[in-house]
């Protein structure tokens, strides 16, 4: 029943049915609810796969540019037909990490989430590294600028090697799970401490997965503490902690 209400929402917007039934891309539609108003000028999007979350960004956000990061050829290959259809996309076809190189990904083949932190059933094969802070560092991004990551438990990977562009963004958005089910996977509790100690704070949560048992994983939304004096103003997801206090 999920699967059928997100396809009918899917197809009642022209821009994700075409990229639908041409390019055989689903829209991830359950960003939208983020992303409605924001206006980004500038997404880096990490884990873009096919260009699920790309859809979302240029429907809600068709002024920014985007760069989508993609290590694996097969969604690669996809997601560059779609980024050509939309424009004002560059793509890269690497992983992101701590440090530059090679690692192994898993590429699972019943559904989109492979993963460099995560040992699951599938193909594992090398891709190449690079870090964001080579990729960005000295580059002025248009703003308000979002980074998301959506990266399978290798969170943590991707922000120490963004640590000297993090200043870059405005915004962070990033898929996190709650328990840490291996040694390379970070968890929430260490996403948020993290972002925390460099002045990102935690906004709000967006599609929270429970499947009949407590959240284990979801969306987070951060925001640099600087521009908090405004943040009431825009939309927000679910709020806890402090905040949800205030109002």
């Amino acid at each position: 029943m999920k699967r059928l209400k997100k396809l009918a929402r899917i197809m009642s917007v022209p821009l994700y049915a075409r990229a639908l039934l041409e390019f055989g891309v689903p829209a991830g539609s359950e960003n939208d609810k983020f992303l409605r108003g924001r206006n980004f000028m500038t997404i880096a999007d990490v884990g873009a796969n096919r260009g699920q979350f790309l859809l979302s960004a240029k429907r809600n956000c068709p002024g920014a540019a985007v760069m989508s990061f993609e290590p694996v050829p097969s969604a690669a290959a996809k997601l560059e037909k779609l980024a050509a259809r939309l424009g004002n996309v560059q793509v890269h076809r690497v992983a992101l990490g701590a440090a530059a190189g090679s690692a192994a990904i898993c590429v699972p083949s019943r559904n989109d989430e492979s993963s460099m932190a995560l040992e699951l059933d599938g193909n594992t094969f090398e891709v190449p590294v690079r870090t964001l802070d080579d990729v960005l560092y000295g580059r002025t991004l248009a703003r308000p600028a979002l980074l998301k990551i959506d990266v399978q438990g290798y969170e943590m990977s991707v922000l120490s090697g963004a640590e000297r562009v993090l200043p870059l963004f405005d915004d962070l958005y990033v898929e996190v799970t709650f328990a840490q089910v291996g040694p390379r996977h970070s968890p929430a509790a260490d996403v948020v401490a993290w972002l925390h100690e460099r002045s990102f704070e935690l906004m709000g949560v967006y599609n929270p997965a429970a499947h009949g048992k407590p959240w284990h994983a979801c969306d987070m939304h951060f925001r640099r503490i600087a521009r908090d004096a405004v943040a009431a103003k825009e939309p927000k997801g679910v709020v806890f902690g402090p905040r949800a206090v205030a109002g």
